[in-house]
Parts: C-alpha cells; sequence; structure tokens
C-alpha cells in the first residue's frame, strides 16, 4: 500500500524516513520510489510517496507521531549563542 505523505516546511528525506518507518536507513526506500536524490532540497507541500517497508522502531514511530521533524536549518538559522562544543582545527 502506498501512502502519500506531505512535506512540512524544512523536512528532509532522512526526517520522513525515521518518522515513518522508525529508520534513518529507509531513506533509500523513500529516494527510489519517488526520483529524488540526496542533494534534492524538499519543499513544503511536496509529496512523497511511501511504500511499506518494514518499520524497524515503533517506538520511533510513536515518538514522532505527533511531531514533525524538520532538521533542514541553516548556519544562520541558529541563535547567536548557540555552539556546537568542538572544533575541527581546519583554522589552527
Amino acid at each position: 500500500m502506498i501512502k502519500e505523505v506531505k512535506i512540512q516546511d524544512k523536512q528532509t528525506l532522512f526526517d520522513i524516513a525515521v518518522k515513518y518507518f522508525g529508520n534513518a536507513d529507509a531513506v533509500f526506500d523513500v529516494i527510489a520510489n519517488n526520483n529524488v536524490d540526496f542533494s534534492m532540497k524538499l519543499s513544503a507541500g511536496q509529496i512523497l510517496n511511501l511504500n511499506d517497508i518494514e518499520i524497524v522502531r515503533n517506538d520511533l514511530i510513536t515518538y514522532f507521531n505527533n511531531k514533525i521533524p524538520a532538521t533542514d536549518v541553516e548556519n544562520n538559522e541558529f541563535s547567536a549563542g548557540y555552539s556546537i562544543g568542538f572544533s575541527l582545527g581546519f583554522n589552527s
């Protein structure tokens, strides 16, 4: 059975995979079934078709049931006080 999912603002393919399948690896099925690739930025309102695949973590599905994961943020969207907490050391 195919389920249509409407993309919300700032959602990524990985957000969809985790929300609906409880598994980031499901991103490969989402990509294969929707003629998209990793580099494609999703648009709010875009429709993706999700096939039935094995759900790996029902607890994640339950957790995200009333939540919308949206992890596609730009660096300038973080607050000024946000710090990742480590340095890559490229500019030493």
